[in-house]
């Protein structure tokens, strides 16, 4: 779950829900903000990975889950943990509030939070050393989105 804000406006994004691997997520998110010529425009964001028992297991036998996630994978999910995601904070100050006068856009990745690469299959994601081929660990690389967004002056 990622929740976006600005300046105190708080929104959560959608269709993330089923998100297994890197990709793009379009999202239509607008957020007006009236702000004095001296003022700063905060954008800000932050969030957590949801584990297999979020909104599904809840209340559910444990021969329901091993039903679900079969006999390997049904303990692995009952011990799973949700994951920090980092965040992503930027200030633009007035007047132009990063707009460049008109419209700019940007690219920002997030630091901080759990996840990353194994150590010698750097293509292999993972949250944990038990992510990663035998042998091998889990190195953090912080963030682990970016945002892409545009700041347009009205």
């Amino acid at each position: 779950m990622l929740r976006p804000e600005t300046n105190g406006d708080w929104r959560r994004l959608a269709r993330l829900e089923g998100v297994t691997a890197p990709g793009t997520i379009a999202q239509d998110l607008r957020f007006d903000t009236a702000l004095p010529a001296s003022g700063t425009l905060r954008l800000h964001a932050s969030g957590h990975s949801l584990d297999c028992r979020e909104g599904q297991l809840y209340g559910t036998s444990l021969r329901r889950t091993l039903q679900l996630y079969g006999i390997d994978d049904g303990p692995k999910c009952l011990q799973a943990d949700s994951h920090d995601i980092g965040a992503f904070e930027v200030s633009f100050g007035g007047p132009d509030f990063g707009s460049g006068g008109g419209s700019t856009s940007y690219v920002t990745a997030s630091v901080g939070g759990e996840g990353g690469s194994c150590s010698a299959t750097m293509s292999r994601l993972c949250l944990g050393d038990a992510d990663c081929p035998s042998g091998e660990t889990c190195v953090g690389t912080g963030g682990s989105y970016r945002l892409h967004y545009t700041i347009s002056r009205r």
